[in-house]
């Protein structure tokens, strides 16, 4: 009776044994089928990262260039009012001239 209680807790145990293991073997795909996704995801992730930083280097270099525009156009305004002011202070300085000298 013990020989026969015996091979059945034996078999119990190896159907236990069988039932873990193939449970043991589910979960570790589950796992690696987890891992790849949290790689690949991390790797998407640096890749928007990556995308991220060029457009803003590229916005970037589109302001200093706009800026670099309008202090040209802001300079070009200037002499053109200095221009203006200087060609209106020589008309000035004829007419003086212009009564004054007979």
């Amino acid at each position: 009776m013990s020989i026969q209680l015996s091979v059945i807790k034996i078999k119990d145990l190896k159907e236990s044994y069988s039932s873990l293991s193939d449970t043991i073997a589910r979960e570790q795909d589950g796992y690696r089928s987890l891992d790849t996704k949290i790689h690949q995801l991390e790797a998407d992730l640096e890749n928007l990262k990556q995308k991220h930083l060029d457009k803003e280097k590229s916005l970037s270099d589109f302001q200093r260039s706009m800026n670099d525009l309008i202090s040209n156009i802001r300079t070009g305004e200037n002499d053109k009012k200095s221009l203006s002011k200087s060609k209106t202070f020589l008309n000035r300085i004829g007419a003086i001239r212009a009564i004054v000298s007979p």
